[in-house]
C-alpha cells in the first residue's frame, strides 16, 4: 500500500538517484542523513514530488560511509524500507558508482577548475591563492579515497587500493538542522500516510 501511495506522489526513480548520489558523495549534511540542505518541488508535468540537493559544502568528508547510511530523512526511510525499492536503490547505487563516480575524471575536473580559481584568486588575494592548491589536492584525495572505497563495495575484485593519511580539513562538527521546503508538505505527508514529519 505504501508503494502505491508513493508512486502516485513521488518521482521514485529520481528520488532513488537523489539518495544514491547523496550517499555516494557523503553529503552527510543533506536530506538523507541529516534532513538538511534540500529542496522539494512539485513537477507539474508528472504530478510528482522531486527532491534535489542544496548547500553541498560538506561532501566526501566521510569517505567510508556505507551504501545505506543512517537514514534520518523520513521519505528516504519510507522508500528504502520497501524491499522492491531497496533493490532498485542498490542497483542504481552500483550503476552510479561504476559510471559516474570516476575518480580520474572528477580529479581532472577539480584540477582544471582549481587552476582557474587560483589564477583569479591571485588577483585579489595572493595569500589565499598560494593556499588554494593544497585545498584542491585535499578534495581530489577525498574523491579518490571515496571512489576506491565504493569500488571495493560494488566490485571488490576490480577495486584499486588507495591509501592516504587522514585529512584534517574534514569537519567533525554538526551544524544546526534546518528544514527548507518549497511546497505543500501537508498534502505530501498525507499521501504518504505518515502521522509525523
Amino acid at each position: 500500500e505504501r508503494l502505491a501511495s508513493l508512486e502516485k506522489t513521488l518521482d521514485i526513480d529520481r528520488f532513488i538517484t537523489f539518495v544514491a548520489m547523496e550517499t555516494i558523495l557523503c553529503h552527510w549534511d543533506g536530506y538523507t542523513m541529516n534532513k538538511n540542505n534540500w529542496r522539494v518541488y512539485h513537477d507539474r508535468d508528472t504530478d510528482r514530488m522531486v527532491f534535489f540537493p542544496q548547500g553541498m559544502d560538506q561532501m566526501v568528508g566521510r569517505g567510508n560511509s556505507e551504501m545505506v547510511p543512517r537514514l534520518n530523512g523520513l521519505v528516504s526511510r519510507s522508500v528504502l524500507e520497501i524491499p522492491e525499492l531497496r533493490q532498485r536503490y542498490e542497483a542504481r547505487f552500483a550503476q552510479l558508482v561504476t559510471n559516474v563516480m570516476r575518480a580520474d575524471a572528477i580529479t581532472a575536473r577539480i584540477n582544471e577548475m582549481a587552476r582557474k580559481i587560483e589564477h583569479a584568486l591571485a588577483e585579489v588575494s595572493p595569500n589565499a591563492a598560494s593556499a588554494y592548491p593544497e585545498k584542491a589536492r585535499s578534495l581530489s584525495r577525498r574523491f579518490q579515497q571515496r571512489a576506491a572505497f565504493l569500488q571495493r563495495r560494488v566490485a571488490p575484485s576490480q577495486a584499486p587500493i588507495f591509501l592516504a593519511e587522514e585529512d584534517e580539513n574534514v569537519p567533525k562538527r554538526r551544524v544546526p538542522k534546518v528544514m527548507q521546503v518549497n511546497t505543500n508538505v501537508a498534502a505530501f505527508r498525507e499521501t504518504l500516510k505518515l502521522t509525523t514529519w
